[in-house]
């Protein structure tokens, strides 16, 4: 320790030029994603408008929701959940109704990109929010129309993942420079094509868990779990997951690689996973209260806001949910 060297010795290291040691980065998660402790769904304050297929993401200390499918069909609503207050406020509404968009938050700004309109027809539309100032900023649209999308943040880039285009499911991915407004198709492509994927990112890694394609056998939902790293351009395939599901969100909460709900040949599930780091395998967490298929989430304040959604009930008839559940661990 420094603390312990004579005066003489300090100078001598300073003199040869010894470095100071460089602190150990933190490892990319889920780094220390062990036990089954203490994991536990608590409810939340009910959105004002149930909904389902919605984007969700922390913005200023808050939750905010955009969009989605309500019984009146694609909506432009926006609601604000503040934690403080534990309740839901409108915000200024989206330029246009629409669902299934693929949303990530970026610069202190949200950024939404493609869904289905409220003709339910694919969209290219990008739009950006500033929570700041309650506005909307058109943006550059996609090259191509999608839904049902992921949308990451890598090294300053958007990138936007997979979803439905015309032609049916896809691999492909566009990079946005959020300072420049321009879009890029050069992205690597997925290792296969699909949609309704949880998918969540941080630093140059992202994570994609789940989906489906139009073939009957993961039409229902998949176990593949992936991540890409943009360091090396490349996608690493993850242990596969206990349930297939699809329409089912992907977060990282407490270093964990966690997702819940979703939808599967039983219909709304309520499960939830976590990938488990020593063991290399995904282990079930405590099940939500209500099974939910597409619903919103977000991590806020450290725990993961799990919104809304909707259940099956019959021929051409969901329920659509306004509850809300919150996954914490430890009480947090």
């Amino acid at each position: 320790m420094r603390s312990s060297l004579s005066v003489g010795a300090a100078v001598a290291l300073l003199l040869v030029g010894c470095p100071e040691p460089e602190p150990e980065p933190e490892p990319d998660p889920p780094y220390a994603c062990t036990g089954d402790d203490g994991w536990a769904w608590t409810d939340g304050a009910p959105l004002n408008t149930p909904r389902q297929n919605a984007a969700a993401l922390e913005l200023d200390g808050a939750l905010h929701v955009f969009g989605g499918s309500t019984e009146a069909g694609a909506t432009d609503s926006v609601e604000r959940y503040d934690p403080a207050e534990d309740a839901w406020t409108e915000l200024a509404p989206m330029p246009a109704p629409g669902c299934c968009r693929a949303a990530v938050a970026a610069g202190g700004r949200a950024w939404l990109f493609g869904g289905y309109d409220e003709a339910y027809e694919l969209t290219a539309a990008a739009w950006s929010y500033d929570p700041a100032d309650d506005a909307w900023t058109e943006e550059a649209p996609m090259t191509t129309a999608r839904a049902n999308a992921g949308a990451v943040l890598l090294d300053g880039e958007l990138l936007v993942l997979g979803g439905r285009v015309e032609s049916g499911v896809t691999d492909v991915a566009e990079g946005f420079d959020p300072e420049t407004g321009a879009w890029t198709s050069d992205s690597t492509p997925m290792t296969s094509a699909r949609e309704g994927f949880g998918f969540t990112s941080r630093g140059l890694r992202a994570w994609l868990v789940g989906g489906a394609t139009d073939d009957m056998e993961t039409a229902y939902g998949m176990t593949v779990a992936e991540l890409y790293s943009a360091e090396d351009d490349a996608w690493d395939e993850l242990p596969p997951l206990q349930t297939p599901r699809a329409q089912a969100p992907a977060a990282l909460i407490d270093g964990c690689l966690v997702t819940t709900g979703g939808w599967s040949t039983v219909g709304a599930i309520a499960g939830a996973e976590r990938l488990d780091s020593e063991a290399d395998a995904w282990m079930a967490l405590p099940s939500l209260a209500v099974p939910r298929a597409g619903p919103a989430a977000a991590v806020l304040d450290g725990r993961l806001f799990v919104v809304g959604g909707w259940q099956y009930i019959g021929p051409m008839e969901n329920l659509l949910l306004d509850s809300v559940e919150i996954l914490s661990r430890d009480g947090g």
